[in-house]
């Protein structure tokens, strides 16, 4: 017979560590969590996987974070062209290095879940997403930001071509000036 040890959280995959924390940072977390109406528990979780998945690699990249008004300023300076080969070598090489990385294997699912749901709403590329299946069987990924027209089919004609290269799955792409719709053929 097996006896479940308070404490023991293996049966939903967690984990109990002890953490010491100098107090005016725990403060803070504290009153933070409270603010967003969660759990410090909950809000160790969320700091503690952007770290590992989105701010960890950033910083091993040198990378750095930029300013909604600043990024929105400098999308006016690059030629269409330009900014799709930006967006496609980079995100390419980062959805690549992250999963190779991570040990995930190379789904839609988990595209949806890592890159989509995570690292990219995270990093600021677009503030909202949302997938679901059309009435024709097509697994639609929509994403809104506040870019605008430029933006969006760069995001569009991006990621159907990493969606491509990396997932041999077709797709198209529809777009507005706040929004960029793909339709992925998964049948």
């Amino acid at each position: 017979m097996w006896e479940i040890m308070k404490g023991d959280l293996k049966l939903n995959n967690k984990s109990n560590v002890t953490l010491s924390i100098d107090t005016a940072i725990f403060n803070e977390i504290k009153k933070y969590a409270e603010d967003q109406g969660q759990s410090v528990n909950a809000l160790l979780n969320t700091v503690l996987t952007k770290y590992v998945l989105l701010y960890g690699p950033a910083e091993v990249q040198e990378g750095m974070l930029v300013p909604h008004k600043f990024f929105s300023g400098l999308l006016k300076y690059i030629p269409d062209d330009d900014l799709l080969e930006l967006i496609h070598e980079d995100g390419f090489e980062a959805i690549r290095s992250i999963f190779v990385q991570g040990g995930i294997s190379f789904s839609i699912d988990n595209m949806i879940t890592y890159v989509f749901e995570r690292i990219a709403l995270w990093a600021g590329t677009y503030y909202k997403f949302r997938s679901y299946h059309d009435d024709d069987g097509w697994l639609c990924l929509a994403f809104e930001h506040s870019y605008g027209i430029k933006w969006s089919k760069a995001l569009g004609e991006s990621l159907s071509i990493i969606i491509k290269e990396i997932l041999n799955h077709d797709s198209e792409h529809k777009i507005t000036a706040s929004t960029t719709l793909i339709r992925v053929n998964v049948k």
